[in-house]
């Protein structure tokens, strides 16, 4: 490649502070490797560290974060026309609102973000007098959702100063027609990438140090002349071919900007792209892995080797990974080499949540701690509904073998689709309280539209009308309707029903909202089973509304209690016990009757023609070393 001027990596607010990103880190290597000079610079640990509030900035995160910017970007003239800025006010809560711990939530990142405001202008005042901004011939910036109007204002900065740099957006907000949009819309912006980057932005930069455009790059958005020219998304790299992710500048920024962190500080790592479940279905609200359907795996051992290559370099034991759904195999490869090694660590992963127990044990030995299941509801009519693949028996077992193996899932809670099952919430308020031993579900959200999932690409179908730019976007962008809607990721819409959802829903959302407290206030409750003898074991119950604290069960009611700690349909159930019983075996109508009287006393769940115990087994947590009480 031909000598070319330094090319800078830009990550900007609202960043998690506490993960490095993924995306730059790689193509920070892949440039190297082409002799292109690449600096990262972690902006937003900077801007964290200017306001002298860290707090406000990690309470800003979220899908408002970017109206922190809007002024520095648009001007307070230009914004002075925007109707939709009278819309930006803290919310008016109610305590008896069911969701008001989600209002009041979303108040306090009103909150932050309304504070952080004033320091927006003396920054980018005080990163522009950096000296090093001269050096770069490209500068590319790093846009999640999050990050789009403090990039692109910082970028406007940049132009201003320095016309002949050539300023690059990438990222999941420059995919297809939103990265098309983005050099429409905003002319100082030069090129965007579409889909991944790994293969496309070293050959952009190839051409550019050659004074030639990316005509024919897949994947590049750039501009001919006045015309903004789209080509499609970029090709996917073999990710075995990838070198490992840069973090030294992160920590490096970590140490000046935010040591705080770095005791909690993670590193990223990917073992796979795509998502298995979507090349089969998928789930109907998802917009991820558009361009990445088709599932991928790293080798299972070079990605171990890699992950234990990080720890070693950083010396950081955490480690987030980024993929969409874990890799099946990666149970009897990945895992076992992470958990082999001697040094597991604390490891963030997101699956499915149809594991066996066995999977998750495999899991908490690799050093798994919390997870991300997508368990997203609590009925298999709705589960059916959304395309999930799993049920309500499978969702449960889940949470409960979590506790025993002792995981953390952290998963939501999703309703408001249009045609689901009204009569569902009725059975999932019902429900609850037979739960609240396991851990609740995070946030409980309704359902939103997001660019590129099957409910917006077949919204049709789905009888959705009046779909448009979500009323956020109204409120930072002073541009035309037409034009947000290429711009957005998140949509408003409209379906037959919809006004009805709060009222229906009510119920079951105040008895989520209570679960949540549950798990707030004081020791989370619990249902353990004890083994007391070879026939009888006693059931300790500590939640809410139990009908008693102490349950002993006997003889044939006790094997059939342990036989259903895996969920079970009833001739199996029987079949069980009539092989482990030496006397006369029970019919199938007696062992009916003792499943269904332990639903009615909530210790056992009842799925269609599905039964699952809910108490959690005393002896198995005390092999894992864990308290059952806890």
């Amino acid at each position: 490649m031909a000598s070319v001027g330094r090319v800078a990596l830009i990550c900007m607010p609202f960043a998690a502070a506490d993960l490095p990103p993924l995306g730059v880190s790689i193509l920070k290597p892949l440039l190297e490797r082409a002799d292109v000079r690449c600096d990262i610079h972690y902006i937003n640990l900077r801007f964290r560290r200017f306001t002298e509030r860290p707090d406000l900035y990690d309470g800003a995160i979220g899908p408002h974060a970017d109206r922190v910017f809007r002024e520095a970007l648009f001007g307070e003239a230009q914004l002075g026309a925007n109707p939709f800025l009278a819309q930006d006010a803290e919310a008016v809560l109610d305590p008896k609102d069911p969701d008001y711990s989600v209002a009041l939530l979303r108040a306090k990142r009103d909150w932050c973000r309304t504070q952080l405001r004033p320091f927006v202008g003396p920054f980018l005042d005080d990163v522009m007098k950096a000296d090093f901004w001269k050096d770069y011939g490209l500068i590319g910036f790093s846009l999640v959702f999050s990050q789009t109007v403090a990039s692109v204002a910082l970028a406007r900065c940049i132009k201003e100063r320095w016309p002949k740099t050539l300023i690059a957006l990438g990222g999941p907000a420059c995919d297809a027609e939103m990265g098309g949009a983005l050099l429409k819309l905003f002319p100082f912006v030069d090129w965007a990438f579409s889909g991944e980057a790994d293969l496309s932005f070293p050959q952009a930069v190839f051409r550019w140090s050659e004074g030639r455009s990316p005509a024919g790059i897949p994947g590049v958005t750039y501009r001919d002349g006045g015309e903004v020219v789209m080509q499609g998304d970029g090709e996917a790299i073999d990710l075995d071919t990838l070198p490992d992710p840069d973090f030294g500048e992160y920590f490096a920024a970590l140490r000046r900007w935010a040591p705080d962190l770095l005791s909690g500080a993670s590193l990223s790592a990917e073992l796979s792209r795509g998502c298995w479940w979507a090349e089969k279905r998928g789930c109907i609200f998802c917009g991820l892995n558009r361009t990445s359907r088709t599932f991928r795996c790293k080798d299972p051992t070079k990605a171990a080797a890699q992950i234990a290559r990080l720890r070693h370099r950083y010396g950081v034991e955490k480690v987030h990974c980024t993929d969409t759904v874990l890799d099946s195999r990666a149970f009897e490869t990945v895992l076992p080499a992470l958990a082999a090694s001697g040094r597991p660590g604390t490891l963030f992963v997101e699956t499915r949540p149809t594991l066996s127990r066995r999977e998750l044990q495999a899991m908490k030995q690799a050093g798994v701690t919390r997870f991300q299941p997508g368990i997203e509801s609590l009925d298999t009519s709705l589960l059916t509904h959304m395309c999930k693949g799993t049920s309500l028996s499978t969702n449960v077992q889940l949470l409960k073998w979590s506790r025993v193996v002792g995981l953390a899932p952290h998963w939501g809670f999703l309703y408001g689709f249009p045609g689901e099952d009204r009569e569902a919430y009725a059975r999932i308020a019902a429900l609850v309280p037979s739960l609240l031993h396991l851990n609740p579900p995070d946030y409980v959200i309704p359902i939103q539209l997001h660019r590129f999932s099957p409910l917006f690409e077949l919204r049709d179908a789905w009888g959705l009308r009046n779909v448009k730019a979500a009323a956020e976007y109204r409120m930072i962008y002073p541009f035309d309707p037409g034009d947000l809607d290429q711009l957005a990721y998140d949509f408003d819409y409209d379906f037959d029903g919809k006004a009805d959802v709060p009222a229906y829903t009510h119920q079951a959302r105040t008895a989520l909202r209570f679960w949540q407290q549950c798990w707030t206030r004081g020791a989370p409750p619990s249902l353990v089973l004890h083994r007391a003898s070879d026939d009888t074991i006693v059931l300790r119950d500590s939640r809410p509304r139990r009908e008693e604290a102490t349950v002993r069960l006997e003889g044939e009611s006790a094997l059939i209690y342990l036989v259903c700690d895996e969920r079970q349909k009833l001739e199996d159930i029987a079949s069980a016990v009539r092989c482990r019983t030496a006397k006369r075996p029970p019919g199938d109508a007696m062992v009916r009757a003792c499943l269904e009287g332990f639903v009615s006393r909530r210790l056992m769940l009842r799925d269609g023609p599905w039964y699952l115990s809910l108490a959690t087994d005393n002896e198995i947590q005390i092999a894992h070393g864990l308290d059952p009480h806890a």
